[in-house]
């Protein structure tokens, strides 16, 4: 076909497609280092975090709203699937 006629443009790749050979597993999803450090899971298997806002600026903080802060809480129904996927990996 002459240059310019419309038809399929034929393209080289710069590597070359290798399919996995058979038998071959592909590799494990890794876990994220960050989530792993950051929840727990309880005994009923619901997800538990730390409250938030309780690192720095606590002067401005009354007391009583520090002492809520204190301890844990459970992570919403919601995100529960997304933080679930990042610590399993």
């Amino acid at each position: 076909m002459p240059a310019g006629a419309g038809g399929p443009i034929e393209t080289k790749l710069p590597y070359q497609r290798v399919r996995p050979k058979k038998g071959r597993i592909m590799p494990k999803m890794k876990s994220n280092s960050g989530a792993k450090k950051r929840f727990t899971t309880t005994g009923t298997g619901r997800l538990r975090r730390k409250n938030a806002f309780k690192s720095h600026i606590l002067t401005k903080k009354s007391p009583k709203r520090k002492r809520n802060l204190r301890g844990t809480t459970l992570v919403d129904p919601v995100d529960e699937p997304r933080m679930r996927k990042m610590i399993n990996g």
